[in-house]
């Protein structure tokens, strides 16, 4: 499945299929920003580093920044 939406509410990333199906949650930590997501992996900066996960929430790598 590709990932069609990420939305933040509150303190969680919820992401959705492209026909809005919810894929997984991922709860964010004080200050977590979401940085952008494709159509296979979001990404999430968590204070100086950024982590990519895949549409299951499966970290996929963590780079500093």
């Amino acid at each position: 499945m590709s990932i069609g939406n990420v939305l933040e509410k509150g303190n969680s990333f919820y992401v959705h299929d492209e026909d809005g199906k919810l894929l997984c949650v991922k709860t964010a930590i004080k200050d977590d920003e979401l940085i952008g997501y494709t159509s296979t992996t979001f990404s999430i900066k968590q204070g100086n580093t950024i982590h990519t996960y895949d549409e299951k929430g499966r970290r996929k790598s963590i780079k500093t920044i």
